[in-house]
């Protein structure tokens, strides 16, 4: 599908230029729908499909289009760390995958910023279920923390601390006995 199809309204004088949304709130729709229904398996392939739309859309240069595929992103997130991970599957790394092409490819720095606000959210909201995704958000964190400009950079690094030290409650709640004494 053309961007310009996908960012910019109609013809007539009212939307022209107005990014239409609904197409992706459909599909915002759709990815909630099959999330809670799917198995695990074959909702990994449907989000493989989902995830690559999210990535595109998220790195448009409409803004509003960006932040919205983005925010959406985050809500469905939320939804799946909600959800706990199966052992030896890396789903939520999969599922988390789109923020972290994201905050590496774009070159606007409000988008890498509502990236690691959606992040820090997910953090408090969801920290006791996380598992394989801790490596997606702690690259995004490592991203943001390198970057030249310096106040996404100390964002970054103000919120490394933070989830450092969730991974590490995180593993002494799930590996006790071979927590430090």
């Amino acid at each position: 599908m053309n961007q310009q199809k996908t960012s910019s309204g109609g013809n007539d004088g009212n939307t022209q230029g107005v990014p239409r949304v609904f197409s992706l709130q459909k599909l915002v729709e759709v990815a909630d729908y099959n999330m809670h229904t799917r198995s695990r398996l074959e909702w990994t392939h449907i989000w493989s499909l989902l995830a690559h739309h999210f990535t595109n859309v998220g790195m448009y240069d409409n803004h509003h289009l960006a932040m919205y595929a983005i925010d959406s992103l985050r809500q469905l997130s939320i939804k799946f760390l909600g959800k706990a991970e199966l052992s030896n599957f890396s789903f939520q790394r999969v599922f988390l995958k789109p923020f972290e092409i994201i905050v590496s490819n774009s070159k606007n720095n409000s988008i890498k910023d509502l990236i690691l606000n959606c992040v820090d959210v997910m953090i408090r909201a969801c920290s006791q279920n996380i598992r394989s995704g801790w490596r997606s958000i702690l690259s995004i964190l490592e991203h943001a923390s390198q970057q030249p400009d310096r106040e996404l950079a100390s964002t970054g690094k103000y919120r490394v601390h933070p989830a450092v030290c969730c991974v590490v409650l995180c593993c002494v709640v799930l590996f006790p006995a071979r927590a430090p004494s």
